[in-house]
């Protein structure tokens, strides 16, 4: 995680090969269990939308799947993604994902790594792309109330295959997150904060420096 700080804070040789942008991304995360509360079977569901710069609807994307916990701190998923963007609604994107996550409480921080392997179907690509993704996330209490946290993570994109005419092997993006979050009630909490998303483009393009307003409500 410190690596990729460091990368973050490195500036680029040339300013030319970087272009820079705002944008708002709001979602909704909800996961209930199946079977009653005690089951270790859950549904997740998390609708999403990304909000370009000139305040334009840019993407709306759906995430769900169904998981399994092992333990408290140990679950298991499989899930599919719809990504549509409004400006050319027929290049929809579509993923299946397997996912791992792992939490592990370490003093007052809670400690989280969540493993992503998406099978990627991409408008105007023959084949499937796979990409690894890596969250590494922290949060710690904040003040004496117990309803605010501290919050951020670091996630790596890397893609584990080359296909003609779309995503080549090697790093694809990197996320970096920190912000705050608020216990609205049990079961229910609303996290805001900033998002750091470098994108490594196709050779003869310009990486992406994304800027965004991150807002999330997580509801269990």
């Amino acid at each position: 995680m410190g690596v990729l700080w460091g990368c973050f804070e490195c500036p680029p040789a040339q300013a030319e090969d970087w272009e820079s942008s705002k944008s708002s991304w709001t979602s909704i995360t909800l996961r209930k269990p199946i079977g009653g509360a005690q089951s270790k079977w859950f549904v997740d569901v998390q609708p999403s939308v990304l909000v370009a710069t000139q305040s334009e609807l840019d993407r709306v994307f759906i995430r769900g799947g169904v998981g399994y916990r092992f333990r408290p701190t140990i679950a298991f998923q499989q899930g599919y993604f719809f990504g549509l963007p409004f400006q050319d609604p027929g290049a929809v994107e579509h993923r299946v994902f397997q996912q791992l996550n792992i939490e592990k409480p370490l003093g007052k921080f809670t400690l989280g790594s969540r493993t992503r392997l998406e099978e990627r179907f991409l408008p105007g690509v023959s084949g499937t792309s796979v990409r690894l993704r890596q969250r590494l996330q922290a949060t710690h209490p904040l003040g004496k109330s117990g309803k605010w946290y501290a919050i951020a993570f670091d996630e790596g994109f890397v893609v584990l295959n080359d296909l003609a005419a779309g995503p080549q092997a090697g790093l694809d993006r990197n996320r970096i997150f920190v912000g705050v979050g608020r216990h609205l009630r049990p079961g229910m909490a609303l996290e805001v904060g900033y998002m750091n998303d470098w994108v490594n483009r196709p050779t003869g393009q310009p990486n992406q420096l994304l800027h965004t307003l991150w807002i999330n409500l997580n509801i269990r």
